[in-house]
Parts: structure tokens; C-alpha cells; sequence
């Protein structure tokens, strides 16, 4: 397949909590339980297939069952998913907790995620996208590896902002800092209208910012 967009990311296994209110300190409080796909690079590959482009995406998962869930889901979903499997690495996890004023409290294990080296993203799985997608959620070596990628067979970049322990060197951080945030995109829902998958560059562009900025992640 020779796909439209190409998303470098994370994927992350959602285990969301819902309850009436936040635990205190050293408190237990009754809930429910809801595990799911996410992150925010598992997210936008699936928006971007939902909406009707053909779709990549890259990543990395552990040798545990959520890894072989991931893979599953992705493809599932009709997505071209190369997942590098990282020995000694868990796949990415998130812990949600979310209360009935639907505020929420999140801790992400990144796992995997942030072991992805270049070796995983060979020019052959970038070369043909019009659009390359990256996150804040993997690493900022393998993004700039990514874009320089991008840029080098003419495809349209679409970085996110790195920061915190995220933004690993920096040379890395300094070369995505003027880059615009992406937002994370759900995993159950997107844009309603198909586009079609031969669509101008200029068009994928736009409905990967329309599913950054109006597509969320729904807990329920």
C-alpha cells in the first residue's frame, strides 16, 4: 500500500478509571473500569484512516499482550501498522482517571514508545506519503529523523511540540520548537466526511489539522 499519510508515534494502552470524585492521599474510592486503544500517534492514524485516507503508521510496542492488541486493533482499523517489538520494553500504557465533573487525571508509561530509533523508520515507509505525522509522545530523535525524511521525498511535515523529558537533546528541541501542537485525536470517533485517498496535499494537510483540533478522546 502506498499510503497518503504516514504517523510516527506512540501507541498507548488506555486503562481509564471513571468515579464520583478524585481519590485523596492513601484513599481508595469505588469506580469503573474501561480499557481502550490510544495515543496520541495510534489516535491520529486511526482519525486519518477513518476519514478516508490511505494510512501508515509506525511505532513500537513490547512483547506483552498489549502489544499483540495493538496490532490487532491498528489493523483493524485498515491500517498499514509497522510495529517495531522492543524486548525489555512494556507497551505504552495510560492510567485515566476521570470524575463525574469529567476532569481527569492521567499518568503515561511511554514504554516502547520511546525506544523507537531510526532503524525502525527506514526511508521505504516514508518514501510516497503526501503527509508524515509526529508527536511529544515518542521521542524528538526519531521525529527530526522522520521530517528530514519527509523533506527529503517532498511530503508535507505536520510536527507536534516537544517538551519536558520528551525533548531529549537539545538540538532536537530546537529544531521542533516552531512547530504547532497536536492534539490528540480519538480513537473511537473522527470527521464523518470520507475524503478521498487521491486528494491534494494541501487537502490531507487539512484534515489532519481538523482532526487534531476537533477530534477528542472520548471516555466513555
Amino acid at each position: 500500500m502506498k499510503p497518503s499519510i504516514v504517523v510516527v508515534g506512540s501507541f498507548v494502552k488506555d486503562l481509564s478509571f471513571r468515579c464520583g470524585r478524585f481519590p485523596r492521599a492513601g484513599e481508595t474510592v469505588i469506580g469503573t473500569f474501561s480499557p481502550g486503544p490510544g495515543g496520541k500517534g495510534s489516535n491520529q492514524a486511526v482519525a486519518a484512516a477513518r476519514a478516508g485516507a490511505r494510512t501508515r503508521f509506525v511505532g513500537a510496542i513490547g512483547s506483552d499482550p498489549f502489544g499483540v492488541e495493538a496490532a490487532q486493533f491498528l489493523r483493524s482499523e485498515g491500517i498499514d501498522a509497522r510495529l517495531a517489538e522492543k524486548r525489555g520494553r512494556a507497551t505504552g500504557a495510560a492510567a485515566i482517571l476521570v470524575d463525574r465533573a469529567s476532569q481527569n487525571e492521567i499518568i503515561v508509561a511511554i514504554g516502547a514508545s520511546a525506544a523507537i530509533t531510526p532503524r525502525d523508520v527506514p526511508a521505504g515507509l516514508i518514501r510516497g506519503a503526501r503527509v508524515v505525522i509526529c508527536q511529544g509522545e515518542a521521542n524528538a530523535r526519531i521525529n527530526l529523523h522522520a521530517f528530514r525524511l519527509a523533506r527529503r521525498f517532498g511530503a508535507i511535515v505536520r510536527p507536534g511540540v516537544m517538551g519536558g523529558e520528551l525533548a531529549d537533546t537539545p538540538r532536537a528541541s530546537r529544531s521542533l520548537s516552531a512547530s504547532v501542537s497536536a492534539d490528540q485525536a480519538t480513537s473511537k470517533s473522527g470527521p464523518t466526511r470520507p475524503c478521498r485517498a487521491d486528494r491534494s496535499p494541501r487537502y490531507l494537510l487539512s484534515l489532519v489539522g481538523c482532526i487534531q483540533l476537533t477530534a477528542r478522546r472520548q471516555l466513555d
